[in-house]
């Protein structure tokens, strides 16, 4: 009898589930949130390749789908990584499967682009960048995007460095909405009307 349950228990253990080496990776915990532009050695840099990524932290993690742009004249390929949760990614990826470009606009995101984060007040933009900087107006496709820095910190990183402000329309008066709206309206962070607004980034986009 004894023999017999001892056969069990080692069948029963045989027949248990394996482990799945992809789910060993599904907790992957990075160095670092912080993306830093022109560091090569960094995963999410202009070495990265979807091949590569896998690898990293496998196919688990990742979800693949293609968006149009360009008035829906262009398809491009993108990929989400940790999709909503806190260490959400979006990387759009060239037609040779590179890195072009990554997206960060998840309001609880962990990551940051050389220490700029979603959520930043522009007080906060203005210390990291050591200087005032220049925006559009609000309201249009380009609205809230930084167009100078300045020759601030970020200047450096003029055209690999998009960065979009928002604001919340009801905490403004008609009057103050018609001034900082609008294609053709350019603000500085100095502006006395927005300092006393709370006018956070909304979304970063690097482009390798």
């Amino acid at each position: 009898m004894k023999s017999l349950l001892f056969l069990i228990a080692i069948f029963v253990f045989a027949c248990g589930p394996e482990k799945d080496s992809q789910n060993e990776t599904s907790n992957l915990e990075f160095s670092s949130f912080n993306i830093e532009i022109l560091d090569t050695t960094d995963l999410f840099s202009k070495n990265l390749t979807r091949q590569i990524l896998v690898e990293k932290i496998s196919e688990n993690n990742i979800s693949n789908s293609t968006e149009l742009i360009e008035e829906g004249t262009v398809e491009v390929n993108y990929s989400k990584i940790y999709a909503n949760t806190e260490k959400e990614l979006t990387l759009f990826w060239n037609n040779n499967g590179a890195l072009k470009s990554i997206i960060l606009n998840n309001p609880v995101s962990k990551w940051s682009v050389n220490n700029l984060k979603i959520g930043m007040t522009i007080d906060e933009i203005i210390n990291e960048n050591a200087k005032d900087f220049n925006f559009y107006g609000f309201g249009w496709d380009e609205g809230g995007k930084i167009y100078d820095w300045n020759d601030g910190k970020f200047s450096d990183f003029q055209n690999g460095l998009k960065v979009y402000l928002l604001i919340n329309f009801d905490e403004f008066t008609e009057s103050e909405i018609d001034k900082l709206s609008g294609d053709g309206i350019t603000l500085n962070s100095n502006d006395i009307i927005l300092k006393k607004k709370k006018v956070i980034i909304d979304k970063i986009e690097v482009i390798f």
